[in-house]
């Protein structure tokens, strides 16, 4: 009995020592955004403890790693600060209910990842609809529909993933031109991307640039016209700002 209770009391601590960790920062490529997380002290190559992401001084990103996992409670926010998601990750993968929010912090989304369901969504305001390009008999009409297609995800995570990911190409830095970029994208009813437009075009290599970005967005779920599922083509616009050198947000 002794000697079980001694080689436990030795496990124990070398257990505790494992699971040291040391602190990184690390600035992403070609980017001034800052990663500020934990590696265990015995292979710095597995993340564990609290992670954080943070452009100048707005975290972007908030949660935490287990065994080089995802794990716990995760946050993202805009660059107005605003919290646009949040939700918990298990062995790497989001699951239960997650919130998704507007840019004014209003409620936009709840999707179940454990059980692939959406929750809740915002209604479009009475009035205010938007008409939507849907299949109907094999030619497209403009109606308003009974529910939108949406990214799982918001439409903040739809921004962040363009304001973050495009790469805005020299030459159209050179042309010293404002202006806008379209993709027009069409959603089966079993929300599969079957087909990309270039809608309206800048120019100087940005369509494509915005395309190749758009064309990761592979979570979305289709419109609803007359309580059934149906195919739709939706717009995703593009801006770019030269005032300032950089691009504008999403929407």
């Amino acid at each position: 009995m002794k000697r079980k209770l001694l080689t436990a009391l030795i496990l124990c601590p070398l257990v505790l020592i494992a699971q040291q960790t040391v602190k990184v920062k690390k600035t992403m490529q070609n980017s001034r955004i800052t990663e500020n997380y934990e590696v265990l002290k015995s292979d710095r190559k597995i993340r564990q403890g609290h992670y954080q992401q943070i452009l100048d001084d707005y975290i972007l990103e908030d949660g935490f790693y287990k065994n080089g996992l995802k794990d716990s409670l995760w946050q993202s926010y805009n660059l107005s600060r605003v919290l646009i998601s949040t939700g918990m990750y298990k062995e790497d993968q989001q699951v239960g209910n997650w919130n998704f929010y507007n840019n004014k912090g209003l409620l936009e989304q709840t999707y179940d990842f454990t059980k692939q369901k959406l929750v809740y969504y915002l209604h479009e305001v009475p009035g205010k609809e938007q008409k939507f390009s849907v299949l109907i008999d094999n030619e497209y009409k403009e109606v308003i529909l009974d529910r939108t297609p949406m990214y799982i995800g918001g439409t903040e995570t739809v921004g962040k993933e363009l304001t973050f990911n495009v790469k805005i190409p020299h030459e159209a830095f050179e042309s010293r031109q404002s202006g806008k970029v379209v993709i027009r994208l069409s959603i089966n009813e079993k929300g599969e991307i079957t087909n990309y437009e270039i809608n309206k075009s800048y120019g100087y290599g940005l369509d494509e640039e915005v395309l190749r970005v758009v064309k990761t967005l592979k979570h979305w779920l289709p419109g609803i016209y007359q309580g059934k599922v149906i195919a739709t083509k939706i717009n995703i616009p593009y801006k770019l700002k030269m005032t300032t050198g950089t691009h504008s947000r999403y929407f």
